[in-house]
Formats: C-alpha cells, structure tokens, sequence
C-alpha cells in the first residue's frame, strides 16, 4: 500500500503507470537488498526514483545484460528514451553524444531538484549518472534549470 506522501506523488504515479508499481522506487537506497560487493561499507545514496531491473545480485554480469536489453527494448518499441531527448532542455553548446552507464545499479535513476545548493545538484547529477543505465534529472523551477544548465556546461568541459 502507498505511503501517505507517495499517493499525492504525481510523477511516481506517472512512472507506475508506465513501468508498473512493482517497477518503480521512490527514494530507492541503492544498498538495500544488496547481495553484491555494494554494501553500507560504500558511500551509499538515495535516488529519488528508480526503476527496476535493480543491479543488486551477486551476478553483475548477467544483471548488466538485462539492463542493456531491456533498454534496447524501450528505445525500439515504445520511443520513451528517444520522446524524451527530444523535448529535454540543454544548454547551448551542449554535447549530446550521450554515452549510457554500462554499469548501472538501475534500470533509470531521476533526481528531482527545487530549492537544494549547486554543491547538491552537482551531487544529485553524479548519483543519478552513476547510478542509472539512464540518468533524469528534473528541475522543478527556472532558477534550478539555469543552475542545472551552468553545472552541465561545467561537466562537458571535461567530456
């Protein structure tokens, strides 16, 4: 049963809908059930939203191979990923040869941002990306969009 905050949570219904419920995380602890190396001994973060297949079992290998093959899946035959770079805001100038996360802990990781420091999103932004075979990153106003813009100018720098 959906805790009180999720049933008011129109983005994780949005992704239940698409991905099923089963599928779909909030606040997902990348550590949690964890049967691999990846354990509370690591940095461990939060992802506001992740959707399953989760990277967890003690076999990284046939756990990256279902990752790719089921994006392999999304990308074919429902358009979603493709819909979404798209219509996605980038700053100009920006690189969009997008390499995906060949070791991901998830399917997809989205962070959502509103009032945290650029320090925060900078981090929310690293998470995602290593977290997720697709990273989102949601900017709930123009100020976090801007800052979103800036930090990613600042990281296709170095790409």
């Amino acid at each position: 049963m959906p805790s009180r905050n999720e049933e008011n949570d129109e983005l994780l219904n949005l992704l239940r809908e698409v991905f099923d419920e089963s599928n779909v995380k909030k606040e997902w602890d990348v550590a949690t059930d964890s049967e691999d190396a990846y354990t509370r001994n690591l940095y461990v973060p939060r992802i506001d939203y992740a959707i399953r297949p989760f990277n967890i079992s003690s076999n990284p290998k046939q756990m990256t191979e279902d990752l790719r093959r089921i994006y392999k899946s999304f990308l074919n035959h429902e358009n979603l990923f493709s819909s979404m770079i798209e219509y996605a805001e980038y700053p100009e100038n920006f690189n969009h040869n997008f390499e995906f996360n060949e070791n991901p802990r998830c399917f997809v990781a989205i962070e959502v941002e509103n009032k945290t420091t650029r320090k925060h999103r900078l981090g929310s932004i690293v998470n995602a990306s290593a977290m997720g075979k697709v990273a989102i990153m949601v900017a709930k106003t123009s100020n976090v969009m801007k800052s979103f813009e800036k930090l990613l100018k600042y990281l296709n720098v170095f790409a």
